[in-house]
């Protein structure tokens, strides 16, 4: 499913807040779940024309309103339910924003529920696919971490040390590796260390 546009969003709200004002004393189980992404950047001047406006943007706001097999009775001590929340409708949800005008920014979402959507092969094609670009963006934050600090084949203590600010590692690990093959620090990045490499990777360029 893709997204519609984002004005979309008060209708929903004054949809939901009648279908529960209508609801009576029996209550219906539902999931719900709210996205929100807002990029921006305003470059202003104006206060009565000395003009230059710059502005570009995207805001959108998504809320999944999901009813459920499940209803509940009564309320407090005396209330009963009845039926199942895992019974659903099946939806298989792909938003994808692609901006490029200060050089990319990529937004992506995927969501899906009830046991057919979650099961199916769009559900699994979409999930696999969030995996292999997981994998991707690491293995070139890995490279880019190995051409940084290779000297000679081996690691470059000081280059390393630089790298690993707000990453929650210490001078001992870097202090484990400097002087070592590079391929010893490949084998932590790709292992027990693969949490930090993005970190690590965005303190290059810092």
């Amino acid at each position: 499913m893709r997204s519609a546009h984002g004005k979309a969003c008060p209708w929903v709200c004054c949809a939901l807040i009648a279908s529960l004002g209508l609801s009576g004393c029996t209550n219906k189980g539902y999931i719900t779940a709210a996205v929100q992404s807002v990029i921006g950047l305003d470059v202003s001047e104006n206060p009565q024309t000395q003009v230059p406006h710059v502005r570009f943007g995207f805001a959108r706001s998504q809320l999944y309103y999901i009813p459920t097999g499940k209803t509940t009775e009564g309320s407090g001590n005396t209330s009963q339910s009845a039926g199942n929340a895992s019974d659903t409708p099946t939806l298989v949800s792909d938003i994808n924003v692609d901006i490029t005008p200060l050089k990319q920014i990529v937004i992506k979402e995927r969501f899906a529920v009830g046991q057919g959507a979650v099961h199916s092969l769009a559900a699994q094609a979409l999930f696999q696919e969030a995996v292999r670009e997981q994998l991707i963006r690491e293995h070139t934050a890995i490279d880019d971490i190995m051409k940084y600090v290779d000297t000679g084949g081996n690691v470059d203590g000081a280059k390393l040390a630089k790298l690993i600010p707000g990453t929650g590692l210490d001078q001992a690990w870097v202090n484990r590796l400097a002087g070592k093959p590079v391929s010893e620090l490949r084998k932590e990045l790709e292992g027990p260390f693969r949490r930090v490499v993005s970190a690590l990777a965005a303190n290059i360029k810092s």
